[in-house]
């Protein structure tokens, strides 16, 4: 199976809360570009199921699956089967990835898709503990970008000196490992965090000297407008 075939007749792994079965995927230029870069002497993982699980499979890596839902793997196997895609070398982990990505084996990673759960902080706890093992040049990918967690980490990602943004695909942002590391590093040498640190700073301190003057309504006051302005986010 190609992976436009793939993308003409999609598994449907998901299910609705009326019972239907979807179609939940990774969209088609980023299918394509694992199909581009995927070799079968590749290790591969990702967070979350559907039609990225599937290409894997075709390109013959070995694959590890981490999905908490059970229903979703038999989706999966079933067309399989169905399609005469081999399995043999995916690895299905049927658990929440924040359980269990800090029990796999650290085996070397040449590319992590992470498309597990959106809600924060699960983005970047499936970053945390991915980065480790992915090879210096290997890929990162992070799909869903338009939901603010997955945006927040590709922001992060982007000012980071060991991370390489190279595209986005759609909704989904590839990066390149440049260099090890960056996973332990203190709040003062990732850049996204040292800078909006000291943005803020000046802005703490001067509320704290309100409050030691007593003007509690001037801080509340400020508190307010600043949550009526919601967050800034960077341009990239």
């Amino acid at each position: 199976m190609t992976v436009e075939q793939l993308i003409q007749n999609p598994p449907k792994p998901q299910q609705l809360g009326n019972g239907e079965f979807v179609t939940m995927g990774i969209n088609p230029a980023a299918l394509r570009f694992i199909d581009q870069h995927v070799t079968p002497d590749f290790a591969t993982l990702e967070t979350g199921a559907g039609l990225s699980t599937s290409l894997f499979a075709v390109k013959g890596s070995r694959h590890t699956c981490v999905v908490p839902f059970a229903v979703e793997v038999q989706q999966i196997k079933e067309y399989a089967a169905a399609n005469r895609i081999s399995l043999e070398k995916t690895n299905f982990v049927i658990k929440p990835s924040e359980r269990a990505l800090p029990f796999l084996e650290p085996d070397a990673l040449d590319l992590v898709l992470i498309d597990g759960r959106h809600a924060m902080p699960a983005p970047f706890i499936d970053w945390y503990y991915t980065a480790g093992r992915l090879k210096v040049g290997g890929w990162l990918m992070l799909d869903n970008t338009e939901i603010y967690p997955v945006g927040l980490l590709r922001e992060f990602l982007c000012e980071m000196p060991q991370w390489k943004f190279v595209a986005d695909l759609a909704n989904t942002a590839v990066f390149q490992k440049l260099a090890a590391g960056s996973e332990d590093l203190d709040w003062g040498d990732q850049p996204w965090v040292a800078q909006r640190s000291r943005q803020r700073w000046p802005r703490v301190r001067h509320a704290l000297r309100l409050l030691k003057e007593g003007k509690v309504l001037q801080v509340i006051g400020k508190t307010f407008v600043s949550l009526l302005r919601g967050p800034r986010r960077a341009e990239h």
